[in-house]
C-alpha cells in the first residue's frame, strides 16, 4: 500500500495546481472581484448616436 501512496500524492498535486490555475483565469477574465465585492462587470459606458437627417439635415428635404 506505501508503494501506490506516492502515486495518489502526484495526482493530488496536479489536481491542486489545475483548481488553482482555473481560479485565477476566472479571476483574471473578469470573474467576481473580491477587492471591490461587486460582480464581474466592467466600466458603464453610454453610447449616443446621432445620423444626420435625410437630404442634408437642414430638414428642408432637398
Amino acid at each position: 500500500m506505501a508503494e501506490s501512496s506516492g502515486g495518489n500524492t502526484f495526482l493530488a498535486f496536479i489536481v491542486g495546481a489545475l483548481l488553482v490555475l482555473v481560479v485565477i483565469l476566472f479571476l483574471a477574465l473578469g470573474g467576481v472581484n473580491l477587492f471591490t465585492g461587486g460582480g464581474g462587470g466592467g466600466p458603464d459606458v453610454n453610447v449616443d448616436i446621432q445620423a444626420p437627417a435625410p437630404g442634408g439635415g437642414d430638414g428642408g428635404g432637398n
